[in-house]
């Protein structure tokens, strides 16, 4: 899944948008467990590197109108907000009301993903 990742990463900064991984395995988790990831990149303004910001953001001005976006090509990658979504945390939550009672085994999961 590193190549997802990546590939994920790469395209956020080339789009300069958010983007949403395929499925793949959650590498901190302490037994086998998929989901995907959401990628929200920000950048700093070659201008005012100081500030993150992200592109068609428009900034307050200081007489608190608003102004004109941060032109793209001033646009400068700093990181990533990312969202960790796990499949059996959004679904399986769901389904163990269904499965009241019924315990498994350490490690072992309700919810299959094929």
């Amino acid at each position: 899944s590193e190549p997802v990742r990546l590939n994920a990463i790469k395209t956020a900064e080339q789009i300069q948008g958010t983007v949403v991984t395929g499925r793949l395995q959650l590498v901190q988790s302490t037994f086998t467990k998929f989901g995907f990831l959401l990628l929200f990149p920000l950048f700093h303004d070659t201008l005012h590197p100081d500030h993150f910001t992200f592109p068609n953001r428009s900034k307050t001005l200081e007489d608190g109108t608003i102004g004109d976006s941060v032109p793209r090509e001033r646009l400068w990658p700093a990181g990533f907000v990312v969202g960790v979504y796990s499949m059996e945390g959004m679904v399986g939550e769901r389904l163990g009301s269904r499965f009241a009672g019924k315990s498994l085994p350490d490690g072992q999961s309700m919810l299959v993903l094929v």
